[in-house]
């Protein structure tokens, strides 16, 4: 093997990655990333809730929405929610630039370029230049893969996602985001529509199983005729994996960490990574520099158990939506007596029980 170029090795230079890296002070980090650049190609429609952008990064937030709202099949609204703010988008290019910017002011490395396909101990192995060493720890911060295995995530959901980002010829409110839920269009998901620019713009997209181009299609065909949209162009379209768990056992393996989803950590109803890494970002890095593993464990394990929770549920609402579409609506009813977390979709049962 190689001698140590570097205390830490990151692998992986989107969030997950730069967020525990920049917050490294007292290690050297070299950063290796498989594209052109960090950010690079553009993906995740990025909707967090403020506390969540708020530990990433509120330079990279575009938009705030004081409402979400909730449509069945035949884009009727069967519930809306409210908050100030609810949510809020964030720009994983602009969070992404604003990460790498950060992680060369401290004096960390960077390669573009690197593709890591093997990893051993405390080294990696970059396709086509050889193999590179820590002399503490390596952090794997890529999407899932056959690494996602050394954590003991074995399985992991998947959906096919695509979305499209649409000029409108009609603005439309920017203040509110639209899910719509059913059989219809997005079996196993939903479709979302998110304004962008005051509204002159908007992200249309769906997960599902199979025929994702089509569903996608059909679903903006309905929502030009109900009066949801009017696209004048599209502007550029996106597809990826939505992952829904269940999240990896285990955070580290020895002197090997993992975060982001290679974990499989990913909130299930909305398939978003960013709340988790969001929350063990500031743990990971402290257990990388004083090597002591007890509370980042501690942590993982209760993430990990609110994310199970949600998977339980959200697999509920799917196998019986009208249960779910039930639900949707007393929580309407009653989220004048209760918060509603856009992180943790378990606090919907908080609202269902204080139902009068």
């Amino acid at each position: 093997m190689a001698d140590p170029v570097s205390d830490v090795i990151v692998v992986g230079a989107g969030p997950a990655g730069l967020s525990v890296a920049t917050r490294l002070r007292r290690k050297s980090v070299l950063v290796l990333n498989a594209s052109k650049s960090p950010g690079w190609p553009p993906h995740c429609t990025g909707l967090v809730s403020p506390e969540t952008a708020q530990k990433l990064g509120e330079e990279a937030v575009t938009e705030t929405f004081n409402e979400a709202v909730f449509l069945d099949d035949s884009l009727k609204e069967t519930c809306r929610i409210y908050g100030k703010p609810l949510a809020v988008r964030v720009s994983r290019p602009l969070l992404e630039k604003s990460l790498g910017h950060r992680l060369e002011e401290i004096g960390h490395s960077l390669r573009n370029n690197s593709l890591v396909d093997d990893i051993r101990e405390t080294c990696v192995h970059v396709m086509g230049k050889g193999w590179l060493c820590a002399r503490d720890s390596v952090l794997i911060a890529t999407g899932y893969s056959r690494f996602s295995r050394l954590f003991g995530a074995k399985y992991c959901d998947t959906l096919s996602g695509l979305e499209v980002r649409v000029r409108l010829s009609k603005r439309i409110s920017d203040d509110r985001f639209v899910t719509v839920h059913g059989n219809r269009y997005a079996p196993e998901f939903f479709t979302w529509i998110v304004p962008l620019h005051g509204g002159r713009e908007a992200l249309v997209g769906l997960a599902a199983r199979s025929d994702i181009a089509s569903r996608l299609v059909a679903f903006i065909h309905a929502a030009e005729r109900k009066g949801l949209l009017n696209i004048d162009k599209m502007v550029s379209h996106r597809g990826g994996r939505v992952l829904r768990g269940p999240p990896a056992k285990h955070v580290h393996r020895g002197s090997i960490y993992g975060l982001g989803d290679v974990l499989c950590a990913s909130k299930p109803f909305t398939g978003g990574g960013l709340y988790a890494i969001a929350t063990m970002a500031p743990v990971l890095a402290e257990a990388i520099e004083s090597r002591d593993k007890a509370r980042l464990e501690g942590e993982w394990e209760a993430l990990r158990s609110e994310l199970l929770l949600q998977r339980y549920l959200t697999r509920l609402a799917i196998i019986y939506r009208p249960f779910w579409k039930m639900g949707l609506v007393v929580t309407c009813s009653v989220q004048d007596r209760c918060t509603i977390s856009y992180d943790r979709h378990s606090s919907l049962l908080e609202c269902l029980t204080r139902r009068r």
